[in-house]
């Protein structure tokens, strides 16, 4: 097996990540001829700072029992890229939330303003062009619904 996780090394491994690293050497070991095995995990970088890797392996020599003896690994740091990818997750959940919020707020209003309309339109003391005007907000109230509730479905 590959031994590239020996207890020095680990230790620089983040907590959180090491059972996860210790999987990929095992799919390191089961992997196929020219198969690449990518692990993402947080490097001790000092005493209290991490920084986030990309390790990829390649085993290129094996035993005859096909013990893994000699990998290929890449490593490069990803942290810029993960700070990125926190802060779009952190802007996505914000605009969920607006989007939420904006949601429920327009959905009432449109409900009263639709009882409104749907509360004239029960009066007999307009005229027909009037009426016609009124249908046609009460039309548009309801294409308004339907874009914001299309909105809101994209936003979930």
């Amino acid at each position: 097996m590959v031994k590239l996780i020996e207890k020095d090394f680990e230790k620089f491994i983040h907590p959180k990540d090491r059972e996860m690293v210790r999987e990929n050497l095992k799919k390191v070991n089961e992997s196929g001829f020219g198969e690449s095995v990518e692990t993402v995990f947080r490097l001790k970088k000092s005493k209290q700072e991490y920084t986030w890797v990309r390790l990829i392996q390649q085993v290129f020599d094996r035993d005859n029992s096909g013990i893994a003896l000699k990998t290929v690994l890449s490593l490069e740091d990803i942290s810029d890229r993960m700070q990125l990818q926190e802060q779009l997750l952190s802007h996505v959940q914000k605009l969920r939330k607006i989007s939420f919020v904006n949601f429920h707020e327009l959905r009432d209003l449109i409900s009263v303003i639709t009882r409104l309309v749907d509360f004239i339109l029960k009066m007999e003391s307009f005229s027909n062009t009037d009426r016609t005007l009124v249908m046609h907000l009460k039309r548009s109230i309801e294409e308004l619904n339907h874009k914001i509730h299309s909105l809101n479905d994209l936003c979930t």
